[in-house]
C-alpha cells in the first residue's frame, strides 16, 4: 500500500513485467556467488509447522485472470491538470482509491 497526499501522479514503465538480461559482469559475478540454502536441516523447525502440514491455507486452484478491456482517459485533453482530475475521479468512482 502506498499513501500519498494529493495531487499525485501514478505511472508505470512499459517494461514493468519484462525481465532484463544480465550484463556480462553480473553474469561472471553470479558464477562465483555463494548461494545459501535454508532448509529444515539448517533451521531445525518442527515438521508440523512447515510445508503443507504447517500451512494455514490450502491452494485449491491456480488460474490466470481473464483479460478485461482497457480504458483510455483524457483522450484529447491538453492540460495535465484536467487529465489528473479525470484519473482521480475515475479511481474514486471505481472505489480503487478513497479520500
Amino acid at each position: 500500500i502506498v499513501e500519498a497526499s494529493l495531487p499525485v501522479m501514478i505511472s508505470e514503465v512499459r517494461e514493468i513485467n519484462q525481465p532484463r538480461y544480465p550484463t556480462v559482469l553480473m553474469r561472471l559475478m553470479s558464477e562465483d556467488a555463494k548461494v545459501t540454502i535454508w532448509n529444515n536441516k539448517v533451521m531445525n523447525l518442527a515438521e508440523e509447522t512447515i510445508g503443507l502440514k504447517g500451512s494455514a491455507t490450502q491452494v485449491r486452484r491456480i488460474f490466470s485472470p481473464e483479460r478485461t478491456k482497457g480504458e483510455l482517459l483524457g483522450d484529447g485533453v491538453k492540460q495535465p491538470e484536467e487529465t489528473a482530475h479525470l484519473l482521480i475521479n475515475t479511481l474514486l468512482k471505481k472505489d480503487i482509491i478513497s479520500l
